[in-house]
């Protein structure tokens, strides 16, 4: 009976580790270019025969948290008419750099002009060119026009901003506000990549389905929880008998 109690609490644990990444995702409905996740889950199985059972005996099987998958699906692009908002169509991300000079990487093209003038996010990280160089909007004296290839074009040259892709993106480290590290990965330069000025990527996730996903945990958590309930009652039964049974 032990067992099963503890077979329940592995069930409810992963339910409620669903459910912790699903409020993640309907909280994230709106966030630019955000990317939702799923909970994976593996088997561990406990051989649970005793002492003396023999090889190969009864095995009980445990829910393990194996962690969270990123799905790697494109937004819907979301017209905005504003100059500095950028979409990007196809695979990539474009790199940028924080106040501490770590490099990073988004699909976050709600961009702006910072203090000193150069192309950056509202969240302070600027946006590098294929040299790794800040983007200088200084020159410009009207809105910066943003080709489909990612260039912009200033009036007395023209930047490339740089668009990247790595052989896994599932195996980005995610941080706050839809930036991503890139672990032991090398980027590498991508023309798959197309821009779209005047607009931005919104979040990946389907509203109807991580709601109904929710629903489908909510019902097996309780129902999880019913049958640790019922093995309680058993428990409890048999304890308040030994008395009686002496």
């Amino acid at each position: 009976m032990e067992t099963m109690l503890l077979v329940n609490a592995s069930q409810r644990s992963a339910l409620e580790r669903q459910m912790d990444v699903i409020a993640n995702n309907l909280a994230n409905l709106s966030t630019t270019a955000y990317k939702g996740e799923r909970a994976v889950f593996s088997e561990y199985l406990v051989e649970t025969g005793g002492r003396d059972a023999p090889r190969g005996g009864d095995e009980t099987s445990f829910v393990l948290d194996y962690g969270t998958i990123r799905s790697t699906e494109n937004g819907p692009i979301q017209i905005t008419g504003n100059a500095l908002d950028i979409a990007l169509e196809g695979p990539g991300f474009m790199q940028v750099q924080n106040q501490d000079g770590e490099l990073l990487y988004t699909r976050r093209g709600h961009l702006t002009k910072d203090e000193q003038g150069f192309l950056a996010l509202p969240t302070g990280e600027r946006v590098l060119d294929d040299g790794g160089n800040p983007i200088d909007l200084n020159a410009l004296v009207d809105k910066p026009v943003i080709n489909p290839d990612g260039t912009i074009s200033l009036p007395d040259e023209i930047i490339q901003i740089n668009l990247v892709q790595f052989d896994n993106d599932r195996a980005l480290e995610r941080r706050a506000n839809s930036l991503f590290a890139p672990g032991t990965q090398q980027p590498r330069p991508t023309d798959q990549i197309q821009v779209v000025q005047g607009a931005l990527e919104g979040s990946n996730v389907n509203a109807i389905k991580e709601t109904t996903r929710m629903l489908e945990v909510m019902r097996a958590y309780q129902s999880a929880q019913r049958s640790t309930d019922s093995l309680n009652d058993v428990r409890d039964k048999a304890i308040d008998a030994l008395p009686r049974a002496n």
